[in-house]
């Protein structure tokens, strides 16, 4: 099993480190290069649309996994909708890389793309504050827990792409926080779908990484950081699920806050 799931980290890895050089080629050719870079004539130009390597190098790794056997995407309800999920954000992001859309605008679309999890995958339905003195285990209503879970998955999306103003630093802090998440949900939980899923993530982080470290040679843009930071929410809600309904919910609110955010 071990052994699989580093395949599974290695082959993500070698796809996405490889799509490097097309998605460059094809930035360069339409020339979508980072918006800074068009204003200073003597700097290097850097293609901004490297979220495309990110998604094609999960998509093809996802498929590969499916040929292997290990995944299963025709029943599997969470891969199904966190695909759709996935290719969303990352289509709105790269609309936004190309042309560029108004923040309120990209605002509405993340919200319309938080409750479609809601509705079909994620829900928060119970908040556990037990851990503090006095609190204990609250059942939330339909329409505060479609608030509670909608805005949580926005402000993820829009905190990783905050963190895309550094080289490296959106895609290395995910790769951290994704190994956590997988460590969690492997050490609770004998679910190897969404172990084989986050996984996919690690590796085509690390790929990415090699061509994003400072200094950076590709930008993965709107349409990266918005993929990875919806995947780190599916990632957030599910282990807080699973935590929660283990001997572990005394720390489920606190465990996913942290692998999340100290890195």
């Amino acid at each position: 099993m071990i052994l699989k799931y580093l395949t599974i980290i290695i082959i993500s890895a070698l796809v996405t480190y490889f799509l490097y050089w097309p998605v460059v080629k094809l930035g360069s050719f339409f020339r979508i290069f980072d918006k800074a870079n068009l204003r200073d004539n003597s700097s290097k130009r850097i293609v901004r649309i490297g979220g495309l390597a990110l998604f094609l190098g999960f998509l093809i790794s996802i498929l590969i996994s499916y040929w292997f056997g290990w995944l299963d995407l025709i029943n599997s309800k969470f891969i199904y909708f966190s695909l759709i999920g996935s290719f969303l954000v990352f289509l709105i992001g790269l609309i936004d890389d190309i042309w560029s859309i108004s923040p309120f605008p990209r605002l509405i679309f993340q919200a319309l793309i938080g409750a479609f999890f809601w509705q079909n995958l994620l829900k928060i339905k119970v908040i556990d504050l037990s851990i503090f003195p006095f609190l204990g285990r609250y059942d939330l209503p339909p329409f505060l827990s479609l608030l509670i879970t909608t805005f949580l998955i926005v402000a993820i999306i829009n905190s990783f792409n905050w963190q895309d103003g550094l080289d490296g630093l959106c895609s290395g802090v995910n790769f951290i926080s994704s190994v956590g998440f997988a460590l969690v949900i492997f050490a609770i939980s004998n679910h190897s779908i969404e172990i084989i899923y986050i996984l996919t993530i690690v590796g085509v982080c690390l790929g990415f990484l090699f061509h994003n470290y400072n200094p950076a040679k590709i930008f993965m843009g709107d349409s990266g950081s918005y993929f990875l930071g919806l995947n780190s929410a599916i990632f957030v809600c599910t282990t807080y699920e699973k935590l929660l309904y283990n001997n572990y919910t005394k720390y489920s609110i606190f465990i996913p806050i942290c692998i999340l955010f100290l890195p």
